[in-house]
């Protein structure tokens, strides 16, 4: 019976690496308000230029995901983008970091346009589209798009998806330094640095259950005096 179990478990793991497969060229943008008129390829194009990456619409192929009638969110609806070539893709992933530095410049770009004030959008380098306070403009408006916290995510199966929360989760948690996806693929890099790769639950599994032992180790108060001083000729015999 658990040979079958293991066999079945195999199964779905070589289907969710080919479902994962035909994802590699795609991403999903979560935080970009939803409006009755919208273009969705469009606004891909304005995300590549706010994280300083320039992409036409013969690149890309973008709709919103279509939630469950039966779940209530007040979410806006994540955008699944697909590039028409991989390096591409990547390019646009590789780009999204900056994405970090730009929600803090957002607060900025808020603030001044809720004063009454347009601010424009310029570049700091040639090639690149990340945004700087400058002058006020009165004929032009901040594009809706900098006024929320915008994520950029590879689009992952629903298994690793699940994978990567409970990743996140882990380092939330500090049981571990951090963790990235790359490619479909998880990446978590321990509290020893060492990074291993994470592509099915059963791997994951095996971390969780070494923080669980280190901490249950930290935790234990053992009393040094049930310690018995051994010579080392009288020690236990290591297994060859």
């Amino acid at each position: 019976m658990q040979t079958k179990d293991t066999e079945i478990q195999e199964l779905k793991d070589k289907n969710d690496e080919l479902e994962q497969y035909g994802r590699r060229e795609g991403i999903r943008i979560s935080g970009v308000t939803e409006r009755p008129d919208e273009d969705t390829d469009k606004i891909v194009i304005e995300v590549g230029k706010l994280i300083g990456i320039t992409i036409t619409l013969n690149d890309i192929n973008s709709h919103r995901v279509v939630n469950n009638p039966q779940v209530e969110s007040t979410r806006p609806r994540q955008i699944i983008c697909r590039f028409r070539g991989y390096y591409t893709k990547r390019s646009f992933i590789k780009q999204a970091k900056n994405l970090k530095d730009i929600r803090s410049k957002v607060e900025i770009l808020s603030s001044l346009s809720s004063e009454g004030d347009q601010t424009e959008v310029k570049s700091n380098e040639p090639g690149s589209s990340q945004p700087t306070a400058s002058t006020p403009r009165t004929h032009q408006k901040i594009p809706d798009i900098f006024q929320h916290n915008i994520f950029i995510n590879e689009d992952l199966t629903k298994v690793r998806s699940n994978l990567a929360f409970q990743a996140r989760q882990l380092q939330k948690e500090k049981k571990i330094q951090s963790t990235w996806t790359s490619d479909g693929i998880i990446f978590v890099k321990k509290r020893d640095d060492r990074v291993v790769l994470i592509r099915t639950q059963k791997q994951l599994n095996q971390i969780i259950s070494e923080t669980k032992l280190k901490l249950t180790l930290r935790r234990t108060d053992v009393d040094d005096s049930s310690f018995v001083n051994i010579p080392m000729d009288e020690g236990p015999t290591q297994a060859q």
